[in-house]
């Protein structure tokens, strides 16, 4: 069985953090320079920015004038509370997507989408959600269809993969956008391992729409990984054969895909966190997106793993998430 193409393997990598030493990705830089946060200049010119939203008046924000006409200066200060409620929708073919959306009683005008990772739910970023509300910002957060066993949205896991994925964040974008309150000039995406990667496609793929991206540790290593299995690596076939399921459009859509060239159409401002002890996906794929994209601040954390599980690790890709959106 050469094309054992389930899913659950990857989902055991990505939650139990295991190593996989004959991987096919490659071996992280060995410049210390690249541990270091490097930021790539924008050639590209902007238009104007969108009228203010509507705002309260205790929400004052200076506008600096940046590069290309496009004004900075995002007020991601303040602090305010905020309301959670259930947004859920069905898309054109009547399947259901849940989610929540939090909405801050002073808002700053900006919306942000989360995207969560593989086998995972629209909580596992909830303190990342909290953080971002609490400072003004509109939230939504969503299960994927199959995203996870624990999903609430509607799908099977055996029917999910990385374009699925950006099927239900296209429908998501679209229905965020038209919400009351929501700037669509200023939509930001913010995505986790899997779920940053199908950010990273859909950003590549809709170029004109996000104002930025947030990828936390983001998956690119999926083609490759996939691919390794299809070319024999013993190591991955044994694993897939004991944790494989039964569907096949998981390794099937992701085989073969150029990450650089799904990705480098985007051009807009891209914040990239990753670890050096990450075992899952290593830091050496963001460094590689950092090139590929035309606006790149790249941010590698000293000894983190994946998911930032240490708490100084997480604490601080909240103080870059909020440099980020101040910026930009």
């Amino acid at each position: 069985m050469k094309k054992l193409t389930g899913i659950l393997l990857i989902l055991v990598l990505l939650t139990t953090g295991c190593s996989l030493k004959d991987r096919v990705s490659p071996d992280p830089p060995q410049d210390s320079s690249a541990v270091i946060s490097a930021r790539q200049e924008r050639t590209s010119s902007e238009g104007e920015e969108a009228g203010e939203p509507d705002r309260r008046k205790t929400d004052e924000k200076k506008d600096v004038e940046k590069p290309g006409g496009k004004s900075s200066g995002n007020d991601i200060d303040i602090k305010t509370e905020y309301e959670i409620s259930e947004k859920s929708f069905d898309n054109e073919n009547g399947e259901e997507i849940r989610g929540d959306l939090y909405v801050p009683e002073r808002k700053n005008g900006l919306t942000v989408i989360f995207s969560h990772g593989l086998g995972g739910t629209r909580s596992d970023l909830g303190d990342y959600a909290d953080m971002l509300a609490s400072r003004g910002c509109m939230i939504y957060t969503f299960d994927f269809r199959g995203g996870g066993f624990y999903s609430e949205s509607d799908g099977s896991v055996q029917e999910m993969s990385v374009l699925t994925e950006e099927e239900d964040l296209e429908d998501v974008y679209d229905m965020v956008s038209e919400l009351k309150g929501v700037d669509e000039d200023r939509i930001y995406l913010l995505g986790m391992s899997q779920g940053g990667m199908v950010s990273a496609l859909y950003a590549g793929d809709h170029p004109e729409g996000p104002a930025g991206l947030l990828l936390l540790y983001p998956a690119f290593v999926i083609p490759d990984f996939v691919d390794g299995v299809y070319r024999g690596n013993d190591t991955m076939q044994r694993l897939f054969r004991f944790y494989s399921a039964s569907g096949t459009r998981y390794a099937e859509d992701a085989a073969g895909m150029n990450v650089d060239q799904e990705i480098r159409g985007y051009r807009g401002p891209v914040l990239l966190m990753h670890g050096t002890e990450d075992v899952i996906v290593p830091y050496s794929y963001s460094v590689r997106a950092a090139e590929v994209y035309e606006d790149a601040d790249l941010k590698i954390y000293e000894g983190a793993d994946h998911g930032f599980s240490d708490r100084a690790d997480r604490k601080q890709s909240m103080e870059d998430i909020r440099d980020f959106l101040r910026e930009n």
